[in-house]
């Protein structure tokens, strides 16, 4: 599954995230690894690890979707991606990507 949001409208923004919530396969119970890692123009890498609980990491695609993420993408039930490749003014310019992995 891959779903792009749209950026444009507030009613766009709302309704992607939605919808791609909807279909993402997360098991709230089940602890997640999150590898975040940020690139702007000039500056080296920043990358953050941390370890989350399926709610939390239900919750934090939720809440980046609706903020400043453009793309969510699942290809399995163990591994969810969402990127923001584009940057804006109200956030802090250059790529983001974070990996969400279900630990075994």
């Amino acid at each position: 599954m891959r779903a792009t949001i749209r950026r444009a409208k507030f009613n766009d923004i709302v309704s992607d995230a939605r919808a791609a919530m909807a279909v993402l396969e997360i098991d709230d119970t089940a602890p997640y690894y999150r590898l975040t890692e940020v690139e702007r123009p000039g500056q080296a890498p920043e990358i953050t690890e941390e370890v989350l609980s399926g709610y939390q990491v239900r919750s934090h695609i939720s809440h980046q979707l609706l903020l400043v993420m453009e793309e969510v993408e699942q290809n399995g039930p163990d591994e969810v991606t969402i990127r923001r490749t584009s940057p804006y003014i109200t956030s802090p310019g250059g790529r983001q990507t974070t990996t969400y992995s279900k630990v075994c």
